[in-house]
This record gives structure tokens, C-alpha cells and sequence, in this order.
């Protein structure tokens, strides 16, 4: 894509796209920005071109931009962050910044490409959710309690803050889309297109079901549908459909209890919760590693342990899992809604149960679910 009509076709795909994008060579030289970039920071593209990126990021945010650049491989071409960035009237906006490397054959980085989305008004209306709603009130464990918020309330807030969240996988399938269609691409070029493609179906997909489960939530259908469950028989099969899903790239096992023991309990609902966990722990653990799912009687509970031996989440991030689309700093490129963890407590909540993170940044983690166990009448 070196050619003259190769780089007229790119400058115009990537002024039609929504968010910012600014490439730069290894030597920091910034080599394209679009112009939605260059009005963020006062000044027209081509005063921009040729230029040290070091001149528009901000001083203290100029050690990380390294630490990112450096951790950039032909493996791990991908890099995600969160940062606050001050625009040309001097007011401070927080952006979502996608980072892709690009590498010769040798494994040499040729460019870097990133891509950035303003995330300021989405920060400020889960701001003001949280402020809104107490969160001795979200750490209800009882749905029917009149202490327990009502996502109707919530609903109006999680559709705004969404319409931000899916601007970004929008961008990377449109680009990727384009790049197909203008663009004279070898096998590597196109494979990488289609990667980028069905990362963003991924996350859209992931993001749409979340918050189709949670209209359904505020419309009264995720109301507790007790029944009597074996839950041992439950644990089986859920293993076993994730066996075939994941295709073996991972050992999955199950530690269970010999005796049954049936219990009223929302299958429903115990299934979208354990579904969420096992899909993270898989989607967070490299492969051949083993995730494993335990099931325990204990105190009149049933205690569910979903345990990874994946990258971890650092102690300052772990208290903001259970926000609505919270992303720890340490995905990557992982797809995911940051809605996953927030409706495994609802599901959880809405029987009166528990869920509890202990992780280790490089050990891995470990999700324990607890629901009392109601005896068949």
C-alpha cells in the first residue's frame, strides 16, 4: 500500500471514520493524521506530519507511550489504554486509544497505528450512575428488596454510555471493510483485515447480548424461575459444552461433589452466571493452560469456584469489575462488553447469592459463586 492512489484511498477512509487516527515509524516520526485528530489538538495535518509524536502527547503520559511501544511483538501487535488527553482549549478529555503495530517478515516494526475514541461523556454517565445510586444499594444481594435498584432506572444511562462503547468496533469494521474493498492487499494484508473484522463482530456481538439481557432485566422477564436442579449433572454438561466450544485449546476440568443434590435454583439464570465466568476465564488464559470449575456444598450454600491460571488483574483494578463496562488495563485485544461481570452479579443477586474475585497479576484468578441452596418441597 506504498503506491500513490494506495495512500489517497487510505487518507480518505480514515477521514470518513469517527474516531482519531495517527500513525508514526519507530523512530517517532509521525507519519499520517486524520484531521478530527489534528482539530482535537488545534493544528491542520500537515503541521503534524513529520513531527516527533512527542510533541502532541501530553509530558506526563510520554513513559507509558514507551512502555507500550516497547511491549509491541509480531505475537502481541495490540495494545488498549485509557487516558486523559488536553484538547486545544485546554480542556481535559479522556480517550480510548487502540494501538496496532505493523511488521516485516523479520519481525521488525515497520509502523504503529492507533486508533482513539473520546470516552469522556460514557466516564461521565457512569459517573453519574454510580453517583445516582448509592452502592450500598447495588450490593443488595436481594432483588425483591426494596433497597435494590431497579435497572429500569439504569436503562436509559447503559444505552447512552453503549452508543460510545460500540463507536469504537464500528470504526475497526468499517476500516478493515474498506481496506478490502479499495485496496490491492497480499494474503498477510487481507488475513489481517479479516482478523480485524471478526474482532469487531466479537466485541458488537458480546456487547449487544449483554444489554439485550439487561432490557430483559428492567422488563421483569429475569424474575427468578425456581426448579429442581441437580447441580452436579448441571456442572457435567456445562463443562462438556465448553469442551466443544473452546475446541480443546484449554483443560478443562470439573471437581465435584459424588452424591446429587437437587436444589430449587433459576437454571436460567445459574447458567448465564457460569457462562459469563468460564467464558472469561478461557478467554483470559493462554492455551493449553488449565481452567477448572468447582462445585461445593458448604453452610447451606452451593459455592461454585471458577479458577484460570491466566494473566490476572492487578489489586488497584479489582474493585471496579463489577462496573458496568469497566475493561481492566490488561485485556489487550481481547473482545469483550465490560458488561459480563455486572450481569453475573445480577444473576447471582436476584437469588440472593454472592460473587467474590481473588486474583494475582501473572498467577491468575479465581470467581467464587455462592447461592443458598432451597430444598424441593
Amino acid at each position: 500500500m506504498n503506491s500513490p492512489s494506495d495512500r489517497a484511498y487510505y487518507q480518505a477512509l480514515a477521514e470518513d471514520c469517527e474516531g482519531w487516527i495517527i500513525r508514526y515509524a519507530p523512530s517517532l516520526k509521525i507519519t499520517f493524521v486524520n484531521s478530527k485528530l489534528a482539530h482535537f489538538l488545534g493544528k491542520n495535518p500537515e503541521e503534524l506530519l513529520d513531527r516527533n509524536i512527542f510533541t502532541v502527547l501530553p509530558q506526563d503520559k510520554r513513559g507509558i507511550f514507551l512502555r507500550n511501544l516497547q511491549a509491541l511483538t509480531p505475537k502481541l501487535p495490540k495494545i488498549q489504554s485509557e487516558e486523559a488527553w488536553i484538547d486545544c482549549k485546554g480542556s481535559v478529555r479522556q480517550v480510548r486509544w487502540i494501538g496496532r503495530g505493523f511488521f516485516d517478515s523479520q519481525g521488525q516494526l515497520l509502523e504503529i497505528q492507533c486508533l482513539g475514541s473520546e470516552i469522556t461523556e460514557a466516564l461521565e454517565l457512569q459517573t453519574s450512575i454510580e453517583n445516582q445510586i448509592p452502592q450500598s444499594r447495588l450490593e443488595s444481594a436481594y432483588a425483591d428488596s426494596p433497597t435494590m435498584p431497579d435497572i429500569g432506572e439504569l436503562q436509559g444511562s447503559f444505552c447512552a454510555i453503549a452508543s460510545h462503547e460500540l463507536r469504537l468496533p464500528l470504526t475497526a469494521i468499517q476500516m478493515a471493510a474498506e481496506l478490502l474493498q479499495l485496496y490491492t492487499l497480499t494474503a498477510e494484508e487481507q488475513q489481517e483485515c479479516f482478523d480485524n473484522l471478526n474482532l469487531g463482530i466479537q466485541n458488537l456481538t458480546q456487547l449487544l447480548e449483554s444489554m439485550v439481557f439487561l432490557e430483559r432485566m428492567s422488563m421483569a422477564q429475569a424474575c427468578p424461575c425456581p426448579e429442581p436442579i441437580d447441580l452436579a449433572n448441571f456442572c457435567r454438561q456445562l463443562i462438556q459444552e465448553f469442551r466443544f466450544i473452546d475446541s480443546r485449546k484449554h483443560i478443562l476440568t470439573l471437581i465435584c461433589p459424588q452424591s446429587s443434590q437437587i436444589t430449587q435454583l433459576d437454571s436460567r439464570l445459574l447458567k448465564q452466571a457460569l457462562n459469563n465466568l468460564l467464558a472469561n476465564a478461557l478467554k483470559y488464559s493462554p492455551e493449553g493452560s488449565e481452567v477448572q470449575l468447582e462445585l461445593i456444598y458448604q453452610d447451606g450454600n452451593a459455592i461454585f469456584k471458577v479458577k484460570d491460571r491466566g494473566r490476572g488483574i492487578a489489586l488497584a483494578d479489582q474493585k471496579h469489575l463489577f462496573r458496568p463496562f469497566y475493561r481492566a488495563p490488561n485485556v489487550g485485544d481481547a473482545p469483550g462488553s465490560g458488561l459480563g461481570l455486572a450481569i453475573v452479579k445480577k444473576c447471582l443477586e436476584l437469588q440472593g447469592g454472592t460473587i467474590l474475585i481473588e486474583s494475582e497479576v501473572g498467577v491468575g484468578t479465581t470467581a467464587i459463586a455462592s447461592i443458598p441452596l432451597s430444598p424441593c418441597q
